[in-house]
């Protein structure tokens, strides 16, 4: 459909309009309707049979699209009820879920994807572009600012992983962008702008690519393509501020969004059991050597600063190593004990930073005398 507005050529509208029928006749009753991700599993409870909002909330981008090429108030119906389950469905407040599965009236999955959150905005701009109605634009608001305060780190877009998954702050910044200007909701302008300067610092200066993670130079290995074009998108898609400087942020790190360095078989995890966290939740289930927490943090100049970690360690005193670009500073930072999981204590350390990118590395290396358990929430003071 995108390309028949681009171009006006007919097969493309004709092409769009078949698929959308083909897809649309996957709605069903199950789950109280929306639209399956796959035709060949669409039986609950089955492998794969899920209604996610990878596909339903496109769905509704793409009739809005078709009553505007059709003037077909038929398309806006089928928009608006796929609008309405999709809400009612997978969107739970500021949270925008990822899929229903199961048998019965199913289990909704709660992953955060910037994907599943940009998708869900190109919905709600596109059923107000249609309709009008601002309460539209409140859906889009609720849901944008929990990946603006909470799906970043510092006010930096996090890393969510390679593959498709380095395609999704793309569509995410897309559809933010949409609702910066069709929508009128010009806050959110600061925020894109931030993002494209933290994703040009950090592209690799031998040919001008962006990697997957915005926060950190980009490598000499391969990069793929999506991870690319997410970084080529966003520079396309506000106008340049003038800003030539590093993007420091608001210097809050959470640990949930940092990158990890794992064992073979995890030896941590995000959680969001014990009560009192900041952000999503925090890293927890923490007690194997060999293991880290990794924030790359962006400094505007060079000198000596002092961070604080936010934890819980109920199950008695802990201690980790904490290493500054590679060197260690701190070989047994002691993490004092915290009378329960959801009882949050703070520990500080002072550290050399660069102007420009930096790695803090919070580890646990049983040679250096690390020990325990620890749930660590929170990373600031810069």
């Amino acid at each position: 459909m995108r390309a028949y507005e681009l171009t006006g050529t007919a097969e493309y509208l004709n092409r769009g309009s078949y698929l959308f029928d083909q897809i649309y006749s996957e709605w069903d009753t199950a789950y109280n309707g929306g639209i399956w991700w796959r035709r060949d599993a669409h039986t609950p409870g089955q492998a794969n049979a899920q209604k996610n909002m990878a596909t339903n909330a496109p769905m509704v981008m793409t009739a809005v699209k078709l009553r505007n090429a059709y003037n077909n108030s038929a398309y806006l119906t089928k928009a608006t009820q796929i609008y309405n389950w999709t809400k009612s469905t997978l969107v739970n407040g500021s949270k925008v879920n990822d899929h229903i599965e199961g048998t019965g009236s199913g289990i909704v999955k709660d992953w955060d994807f910037t994907y599943n959150y940009g998708t869900f905005l190109g919905a709600t701009v596109s059923m107000y572009q249609a309709t009008g109605t601002s309460t539209y634009l409140t859906d889009a608001n609720t849901a944008a600012q929990y990946v603006v305060n909470k799906m970043v780190s510092a006010q930096s877009l996090m890393y969510e992983g390679e593959n498709d998954a380095a395609g999704f702050k793309m569509v995410f910044t897309r559809n933010l962008n949409r609702l910066r200007v069709q929508g009128g909701q010009t806050q959110y302008l600061s925020f894109l702008q931030q993002n494209a300067t933290q994703a040009w610092n950090h592209r690799r200066v031998t040919d001008q690519i962006i990697g997957s993670d915005w926060l950190r130079p980009t490598g000499t290995s391969y990069v793929q393509s999506l991870a690319a074009a997410a970084g080529a998108s966003i520079l396309q898609l506000v106008p340049a501020d003038g800003y030539t400087g590093y993007i420091a942020g608001n210097g809050a790190y959470e640990a949930e969004n940092a990158r990890r360095t794992l064992a073979s078989g995890g030896g941590m995890i995000n959680e969001s059991t014990h009560a009192g966290f900041s952000g999503r939740g925090y890293v927890g289930g923490w007690n194997t050597t060999g293991t880290s927490i990794d924030f790359y943090v962006n400094q505007n100049t060079s000198g000596s600063r002092t961070v604080t970690f936010r934890y819980a360690a109920a199950a008695g005193n802990a201690s980790r190593y904490v290493k500054v670009n590679g060197v260690v500073v701190a070989a047994n930072l002691v993490f004092n004990s915290t009378s329960s999981w959801s009882t949050y204590g703070t520990v500080s350390v002072s550290i050399p930073l660069y102007a420009g990118s930096n790695t803090i590395q919070l580890g646990y290396d049983s040679t250096l005398g690390n020990s325990n358990y620890l749930n660590v929430d929170l990373l600031s003071g810069l």
